[in-house]
């Protein structure tokens, strides 16, 4: 038996960015001119996007006599047999079809000179999916058998899977600057560069009973961001009951602030 696959493809697919692998139409290869010893011609005729595509097969008589059409039940998977995708790929979705109604019997189709008439439709799913594994990146010949259709004409069609992108690694966004790196916040040379403070930060626990808290007073904005960045924060805060909060000063003590006062350190 000889095989027709005369084909004809529409392809529409959006312009976008994408790394998940795509399915193309390649180059056609002409199919045999219909004669007197090859009167019919299967087309088929394949749309669809990324990974999912519709194939639609159609007869055509392109002989001077009517046809006859047999084609066999085969169920679960349908009369044509397609050939092209790797072995086993499971055209129909036939793994997940109940079983098959009453006795197989076949179909006869007269086909008239001219006529053309649709046979089969079926959806290729070339991703992951239910039957079948994803189809891996590469050219793939799609032809289409109908047994009972003899004689007749050949061709093929290339079909393209892409091979996936893989997405571009991003690139790590350094860290911001911060500005209490390096810094002593105690260093000092006289008492006058002391100063007594504790910031006051939303959401951070704060300094109960008094702050005694002593910093070099040049460097108070960068020791205010550094609290806010490594305070402890709620529901962590430490309970604690103060009858009295001192006052506190501070005091250069041997090139670093200290506080002094009742119950300094």
């Amino acid at each position: 038996m000889r095989l027709a696959t005369l084909a004809l493809f529409t392809l529409l697919l959006a312009a976008c960015e994408t790394s998940a692998p795509l399915a193309r139409v390649g180059p056609l290869e002409p199919g045999a001119a219909a004669t007197e010893s090859c009167p019919v011609a299967i087309t088929l005729a394949i749309a669809g996007t990324g990974l999912r595509w519709e194939v639609v097969v159609s007869a055509e008589n392109r002989g001077a006599a009517v046809q006859e059409l047999v084609l066999a039940d085969r169920c679960p998977s349908g009369p044509i047999e397609f050939t092209g995708l790797p072995t086993g790929y499971d055209y129909y979705g036939a793994c997940v079809m109940g079983a098959c109604p009453g006795e197989a019997r076949a179909a006869r189709i007269g086909l008239g000179v001219g006529e053309q008439r649709e046979l089969l439709r079926t959806t290729l799913e070339l991703g992951a999916s239910s039957c079948n594994a994803p189809v891996p990146g590469g050219e793939y010949r799609l032809s289409a058998l109908v047994p009972g259709i003899e004689p007749a004409c050949v061709a093929s069609v290339a079909l393209v899977v892409d091979t996936p992108t893989p997405p571009p690694t991003p690139t790590p966004t350094p860290p911001p600057n911060d500005p209490s790196a390096g810094v002593d916040f105690q260093a000092c040379t006289a008492d006058s560069d002391c100063i007594v403070h504790c910031p006051r930060i939303d959401g951070c626990c704060g300094w109960p009973c008094g702050c005694r808290n002593a910093i070099n007073k040049a460097h108070v904005a960068a020791y205010d961001a550094h609290s806010a960045r490594t305070c402890q924060k709620a529901p962590d805060c430490p309970a604690m009951g103060c009858a009295y909060e001192p006052h506190h000063f501070a005091r250069c003590v041997n090139n670093r602030c200290r506080s002094s006062g009742l119950g300094s350190f």
